[in-house]
């Protein structure tokens, strides 16, 4: 809710008449009268109005604060030593913990931080009001990510992301936002419409690298045409490697995260965080609330509490999410390409403990 109250209050001035509203709310009240509790309220439903009414308009107009922020701080000479991309339900509580051990940057990411992070945390609704999608035009999250990219490229910046198995992904993803999820056949059909009745929700995790879909609604409800919706061709998938190839971009495999940190441990020179030691900790693997302490409806730890398994699901629909996931799949191949060298040599050496 903070979150939600900060972000919209941020936008409200292009979006909301809250000029207007403050001065009603200082008039009504009274100058003498009005108090830090007549503050709050009036943010409270300023901005709870704001979110509702334009919940994606005020969080894709963050997107591109964000990617100018970042882009001020380059242009005056205090650019970031690392951007990293991360997607929901890809271990990015894991990894914020991680990277800030090694490096300097407060939560809220004031200022120019030493890591710029893009992350932003699943919609917790997927019946969301499809119009949200449409008011905000994808192609200035586009552009604007694209100049981030092309930015970090010729100041040699790294950027560092993980990816997770495409189908691993939704079940996480839905079983996150629908904790009370049925093992029924009309759950499936809800969970299949997601994938079936709507190509925003085919291969999520490139196109949210690439800047092309929908920020930041990971999955959209079903249904939902996104008139501005960007197309994701070979050629996205073709541009990723190609970074990942001239080592601009540095990804790993959720499944195997030790070797995918180890990997960006050695590449990026690490020297305070303690990879081994947080290995002979047993941190690497999901933590729960005794060493993360969230224990709430959707989460334990880091673990969601009521997980979908690929097993509970009809067939065709994982041969379907597979499908409408092909690009995602060979992005999936390529970090644990990436991450497999390193996981086999941390489980030679880890073998004799275990």
């Amino acid at each position: 809710l903070a979150q939600d109250i900060t972000l919209a209050l941020e936008q409200c001035s292009a979006q909301c008449p809250f000029d207007v509203v403050f001065f009603l709310a200082m008039h009504v009240v009274g100058p003498r009268r009005f108090s830090g509790l007549a503050c709050a309220a009036v943010a409270v439903t300023l901005s709870a109005f704001c979110v509702r009414v334009s919940r994606a308009h005020v969080r894709e107009h963050y997107v591109v604060k964000r990617i100018n922020q970042t882009l001020d701080c380059m242009s005056m000479g205090k650019a970031p030593r690392l951007v990293s991309l991360m997607l929901p339900k890809t271990g990015s509580r894991h990894l914020m913990s991680i990277l800030q051990e090694e490096y300097s940057f407060a939560k809220g990411q004031q200022g120019c931080p030493e890591v710029s992070i893009f992350h932003w945390r699943p919609q917790l609704r997927i019946g969301a009001n499809c119009t949200d999608l449409e008011v905000f035009p994808n192609q200035l999250n586009f552009e604007r990510w694209q100049a981030l990219m092309d930015e970090c490229t010729r100041r040699s910046i790294p950027m560092i992301a993980m990816i997770r198995d495409p189908v691993e992904y939704l079940l996480s993803y839905y079983s996150f936002v629908e904790p009370n999820w049925t093992a029924h056949p009309l759950e499936w059909d809800k969970l299949g419409s997601l994938v079936k009745d709507t190509e925003a929700n085919s291969n999520v995790q490139l196109a949210f690298l690439s800047g092309k879909r929908g920020i930041p609604f990971a999955i959209v409800p079903p249904g939902c045409t996104h008139k501005t919706h960007l197309e994701l061709t070979e050629a996205d998938l073709e541009l990723f490697r190609e970074r990942v190839d001239a080592g601009q971009l540095l990804i790993g495999a959720v499944e195997r995260f030790e070797g995918a940190i180890r990997s960006l441990a050695a590449a990026l020179r690490w020297s305070k965080f303690d990879v081994d030691a947080y290995a002979a900790r047993g941190d690497f693997l999901p933590r729960g609330p005794d060493r993360f302490n969230v224990d709430s409806k959707r989460r334990s730890g880091d673990r969601t509490k009521r997980r979908i398994r690929q097993e509970d699901l009809p067939a065709d629909l994982v041969e379907e999410i597979e499908r409408k996931s092909a690009l995602d799949r060979h992005l999936h191949a390529l970090a644990l390409s990436a991450s497999s060298a390193f996981s086999a040599a941390s489980f030679s050496a880890h073998a004799k403990e275990l």
